[in-house]
């Protein structure tokens, strides 16, 4: 267990591997040769449940009936928050930062590549998402981002103007 820091609770194995040592539970993503290595989805899972903020969820779920056992999940709006009740796992500044990442839409090119920047650069004038614009003829310095609303609508509704991807980078 030397791979667990007692002083403050924090391991860095993955969830599997801790399993796996502490209670000897086998889990089909468990890989002794890699105990360091978490998954993108238990990260993703991590940056998205509330509970990491140190924050308690009740009425989540519910079932219709006593016979019928099978979970109905309720709106956020109808569930019981109550805040810090356990230490953090996760700032809320680090939070709200992944909330608004984890929002926009990031689709991957046509060339079959996802743009690091996708979903985050915005239009200053008309607050819509810009969009990459390139092409496997055009040399890597000349990707730049254009308004959506510029290249849909015209020049009626916003302004011709784009920004470079080397500028972003």
């Amino acid at each position: 267990m030397d791979n667990i820091d007692t002083a403050n609770g924090v391991s860095d194995i993955c969830p599997s591997t801790y399993a796996y040592q502490k209670f000897g539970i086998s889990h089909t993503s468990l890989n002794t040769e890699k105990p360091f290595h978490w998954s993108d989805s238990t990260i993703a899972n991590m940056l998205e449940n509330e509970l990491y903020l140190g924050n308690t969820i009740n009425m989540r779920f519910s079932t219709k009936s006593y016979k019928d056992k099978r979970h109905v999940e309720h709106p956020k709006e109808e569930c019981l928050v109550f805040e810090g009740t356990h230490p953090a796992l996760v700032t809320q500044e680090i939070w709200d930062i992944v909330q608004r990442v984890r929002q926009n839409r990031r689709r991957p090119t046509k060339m079959n590549e996802q743009n690091k920047y996708s979903g985050l650069v915005v239009c200053a004038d008309c607050g819509s998402t810009m969009v990459l614009h390139r092409a496997h003829t055009m040399k890597p310095t000349w990707n730049s981002f254009t308004c959506r609303t510029y290249k849909k609508e015209g020049a009626e509704v916003c302004t011709a103007h784009y920004i470079r991807e080397c500028v972003l980078g």
